[in-house]
Protein backbone atom coordinates (compact mmCIF):
# COMPACT_ATOMS: atom_id res chain seq x y z
CA UNK A 1 0.00 0.00 0.00
CA UNK A 2 1.32 3.39 -0.96
CA UNK A 3 1.89 5.93 1.82
CA UNK A 4 -0.60 8.36 0.31
CA UNK A 5 -3.26 5.66 0.08
CA UNK A 6 -2.57 4.74 3.71
CA UNK A 7 -3.05 8.34 4.82
CA UNK A 8 -6.28 8.70 2.84
CA UNK A 9 -7.62 5.46 4.30
CA UNK A 10 -6.66 6.60 7.80
CA UNK A 11 -8.47 9.91 7.35
CA UNK A 12 -11.58 8.16 6.00
CA UNK A 13 -11.68 5.64 8.84
CA UNK A 14 -10.83 7.72 11.93
CA UNK A 15 -11.24 11.32 10.86
CA UNK A 16 -8.88 14.15 10.09
CA UNK A 17 -7.97 15.30 13.64
CA UNK A 18 -7.07 11.80 14.80
CA UNK A 19 -5.11 11.11 11.61
CA UNK A 20 -3.15 14.35 12.17
CA UNK A 21 -2.39 13.29 15.74
CA UNK A 22 -1.08 9.93 14.52
CA UNK A 23 1.13 11.58 11.89
CA UNK A 24 2.48 14.11 14.40
CA UNK A 25 3.18 11.31 16.90
CA UNK A 26 5.20 9.41 14.29
CA UNK A 27 7.12 12.55 13.33
CA UNK A 28 7.84 13.31 16.98
CA UNK A 29 9.26 9.83 17.51
CA UNK A 30 11.53 10.17 14.48
CA UNK A 31 12.71 13.59 15.65
CA UNK A 32 13.37 12.27 19.15
CA UNK A 33 15.47 9.41 17.76
CA UNK A 34 17.43 11.84 15.61
CA UNK A 35 18.08 14.13 18.57
CA UNK A 36 19.31 11.19 20.66
CA UNK A 37 21.78 10.29 17.90
CA UNK A 38 22.95 13.91 17.67
CA UNK A 39 23.42 14.03 21.44
CA UNK A 40 25.58 10.89 21.36
CA UNK A 41 27.67 12.34 18.54
CA UNK A 42 28.12 15.64 20.39
CA UNK A 43 29.21 13.83 23.56
CA UNK A 44 31.72 11.80 21.55
CA UNK A 45 33.08 14.94 19.89
CA UNK A 46 33.27 16.71 23.24
CA UNK A 47 35.34 13.85 24.65
CA UNK A 48 37.67 13.97 21.69
CA UNK A 49 38.05 17.74 22.02
CA UNK A 50 38.96 17.29 25.70
CA UNK A 51 41.71 14.86 24.71
CA UNK A 52 43.04 17.25 22.07
CA UNK A 53 42.92 20.15 24.54
CA UNK A 54 44.84 18.14 27.13
CA UNK A 55 47.50 17.22 24.58
CA UNK A 56 47.88 20.83 23.45
CA UNK A 57 48.14 22.08 27.02
CA UNK A 58 50.77 19.45 27.78
CA UNK A 59 52.71 20.39 24.65
CA UNK A 60 52.54 24.10 25.53
CA UNK A 61 53.78 23.47 29.05
CA UNK A 62 56.63 21.33 27.72
CA UNK A 63 57.59 23.99 25.17
CA UNK A 64 57.63 26.62 27.92
CA UNK A 65 60.00 24.51 30.03
CA UNK A 66 62.38 23.97 27.11
CA UNK A 67 62.70 27.72 26.42
CA UNK A 68 63.75 28.57 29.99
Amino acid sequence: MDVLEYIITLIKEVGFPIACCVVLFIQNNKLTNTLVEIKKSMEDLSGRMDVIDARLNKRRSNDGKKEK
